[in-house]
């Protein structure tokens, strides 16, 4: 369904990139742990990568927001790639938590398995993968799919991804480009980011709690 403000031709090519390099940019300088804390980033990356780009989205790419991937999408395809998702990003988090770089890494504040901690961190960490899939995967994939085809756009918002992840460790940000071609290619066959918003989270949590589970 198009909900076109402008007509597709409109989209600010220029513009979008410019706005993504400053938005990224800001939300790597700000929303680190020890400049707000732990809590406080998750916050501070939602309101660069989603506030922000929910108020200019409509001016540079032409479209509502309602139409970057915030609708349910194709739930029946959707709700078979999420089943089949879940197990492999469990393991994914399994996985990583033996990398002695992330677990030097992660969590980013003080956190046991206990529900009392790890819940609001948990919630905090969804509040971040809701602004990061909706800038990546909604307004710059779904956003930009009709103007540079769907591979294209992919392409654009993988390698955007990984610049943002500069300065974690390096298996993190090998797994930035693969990783990130796979969420866009499921939000490009569901039409919507909640499926990535949901794995991408699932990974991210699965991985403190194993890290803080220890061996």
């Amino acid at each position: 369904m198009s909900e076109t403000v402008t007509a597709p031709t409109g989209v600010k090519l220029g513009a979008v990139l410019a706005f993504a390099i400053v938005a990224g940019t800001l939300s790597w300088a700000l929303a680190r742990p020890g400049l707000v804390g732990a809590q406080a980033s998750f916050f501070v990356s939602f309101a660069c990568l989603g506030l922000a780009t929910a108020m200019a989205a409509p001016k540079l790419i032409g479209r509502r927001i309602a139409a970057l991937g915030l609708g349910i999408g194709n739930w029946k395809t959707g709700r078979w790639l999420l089943l089949a998702g879940i197990p492999v990003a469990l393991l994914v988090g399994f996985l990583s938590a033996d990398s002695p770089a992330l677990a030097a890494e992660y969590p980013l504040g003080p956190v046991t398995r206990d529900l009392g901690s790890f819940l609001p961190h948990a919630l905090g960490y969804l509040v971040y993968y809701v602004g990061f899939e909706f800038f990546f995967r909604g307004f710059l994939l779904l956003g930009l799919q009709e103007r540079l085809g769907a591979r294209r756009a992919n392409l654009l918002q993988s390698v955007l991804a990984v610049i943002i992840h500069a300065g974690k460790p390096i298996s993190e940000v090998a797994a930035a480009f693969p990783g990130s071609l796979v969420f866009g290619w499921l939000t490009l066959r569901t039409g919507s980011i909640w499926y990535s918003v949901a794995l991408h989270w699932l990974v991210g949590a699965s991985l403190d709690w194993y890290i803080i589970g220890g061996p």
